[in-house]
């Protein structure tokens, strides 16, 4: 239901964008509909009918928007978009009985694992950029697909007649101006020394893990791409990133200005149909997509190149925000330790963070950059903070409650309280935190020998993980625990 529910949502998409397109040429080129003979269509009922096609594509579009979220607007919009594409024989009816057919079997929409994005305040967007924006974007869309039409027709280019291949062209269009820009930022990404950890265009999306590739599908995003890249040198981080983000826009202007230039040099008879109205539709929404994204929007699909450039050119509130995420992305591939990140960016970015809905994960990277500090009670102030804005039951909370355990158990001496703790999170033996954690609380509870041979069992596993700050940092860390050890088993037994 899955697939089914992303096909739905892609094609109601793309249904939104064509009936607009189709009311607003109709409205325009009313006199030339009148004037059909075999319509007989008067100018009220023209409007009428632009309307109900323009009725249409709201239902399509809310279907698409609100189909993800399984709530009553989205469900019942869908249904009401379904039935008026049984009409549209026959690849409408198929699209209606397949959007009846979902209806019917309402399937559990699964939560969302990522909160929603929210702007805070000074981030350069305000509370209605993105919606705003998202408007102006369809608008934009609209005027593209219907200029395009009359534009390729008037220049004496063939003319697209079937249904489907329209929708093709258009698929491609869209898609290919996508794929540019994403290579845009990875160009000039690599150029500064960047490295690349994560690429999508639509739905698809690769990340790297694991020391390899893996691919994978966002069913809930239909539009719009994502670069990740990460530095590999802790030299001028802002620069370098505000340079890679440039890159996208760049892609984007480069993209539309030359195929402008080609499109106006061939003479319009000799492009192939398909091909002709590919490269018209690409420049239109390569040079839209230029100007949108150098706007300073935030939505839920985060923040605009031009609000993330203004951030960092600026030093906003969250440029310390992203300068520190790329410390701890250093830390996990270069020797670079938690305790070289620059402390005043690290508590600005956690400062910044808490305007944010989903925080805890900057809070605990500032707990992991005083925990190697040595400074152990800054670092249990920032993890209390973290455990408090980390969602429950979530990977991170159980990884945060072992933490606390530890710090029960080898800081305060406090076994019974560290077993408690550490009760309520499930084992994670893949973890060096959930090691620790179990040592330190054998130890307390007078277990030396368990706590030994857990020592060795856990040095082991620190020993083959690669080198990096990160992993530096747990076997320090192990290190401290071990001299503890020593020191309670040189301690002479109470009578």
């Amino acid at each position: 239901m899955r697939i089914l529910r992303y096909v739905l949502r892609l094609i109601y998409a793309l249904e939104a964008l064509g009936f607009l397109s189709l009311a607003f040429v109709t409205l325009r080129r009313s006199g030339a509909v009148a004037a059909a003979p075999r319509l007989h269509l008067g100018p009220h009922t023209i409007q009428a009918l632009s309307g109900f096609i323009v009725l249409l594509a709201a239902l399509a579009a809310l279907a698409a928007l609100r189909l993800e979220h399984g709530d009553p607007l989205g469900r019942w919009s869908m249904l009401a978009a379904s039935i008026f594409n049984l009409l549209l024989f026959p690849l409408g009816t198929i699209v209606g009985v397949a959007g009846i057919f979902y209806f019917v079997r309402n399937p559990a929409i699964e939560a969302p694992l990522q909160r929603k994005h929210q702007p805070v305040a000074g981030d350069s967007a305000s509370k209605w950029s993105g919606a705003i924006c998202m408007l102006a974007r369809v608008v934009w869309g609209v005027v593209v697909v219907s200029s395009i039409r009359l534009w390729t027709a008037a220049r004496g280019m063939p003319q697209i007649h079937s249904e489907g291949l329209f929708w093709i062209t258009l698929a491609c269009a869209v898609y290919g101006c996508l794929l540019f820009h994403e290579l845009g930022h990875i160009v000039l990404g690599d150029l500064v020394g960047l490295r690349l950890v994560g690429f999508g265009v639509g739905p698809l999306g690769w990340a790297y893990a694991g020391d390899r590739w893996r691919p994978n599908i966002r069913y809930d995003k239909l539009l719009g791409g994502h670069t990740a890249m990460v530095p590999t040198t802790p030299r001028n981080i802002r620069g370098r990133v505000i340079i890679h983000t440039l890159g996208g826009p760049l892609a984007s202007a480069t993209l539309g200005t030359i195929g402008a230039i080609v499109l106006l040099l061939i003479p319009g008879p000799a492009w192939p149909a398909a091909l002709g109205r590919i490269v018209a539709l690409t420049i239109g929404f390569a040079l839209g997509d230029f100007l949108f994204n150098l706007l300073p929007v935030d939505s839920e699909a985060q923040y605009s190149d031009g609000a993330f450039l203004w951030q960092m050119i600026r030093r906003g509130p969250r440029c310390d925000f992203h300068c520190a995420n790329h410390y701890m992305a250093l830390s996990r591939s270069t020797p670079l330790r938690p305790r070289d990140w620059p402390t005043a960016t690290v508590e600005r970015a956690a400062e910044s963070a808490t305007q944010l809905p989903d925080s805890a994960g900057s809070f605990a990277m500032t707990y992991l950059h005083f925990l190697d500090r040595g400074d152990w009670q800054r670092a249990l102030i920032w993890l209390d903070k973290a455990r408090h804005r980390a969602q429950p039951a979530s990977k991170l909370a159980y990884a945060l409650t072992v933490d606390r355990a530890y710090f029960e158990a080898f800081h305060r001496r406090d076994g019974r309280e560290a077993q408690r703790l550490f009760e309520q999170a499930p084992p994670s033996e893949d973890c060096q935190g959930y090691w620790r954690a179990l040592i330190t609380l054998q130890a307390a509870q007078g277990d030396l020998i368990r706590a030994s041979a857990t020592w060795n069992k856990a040095w082991d596993m620190a020993q083959k993980r690669p080198a990096s700050g990160v992993s530096d940092m747990d076997r320090d860390q192990l290190r401290l625990v071990g001299a503890w050890l020593e020191e309670l088993r040189a301690q002479p037994l109470s009578a």
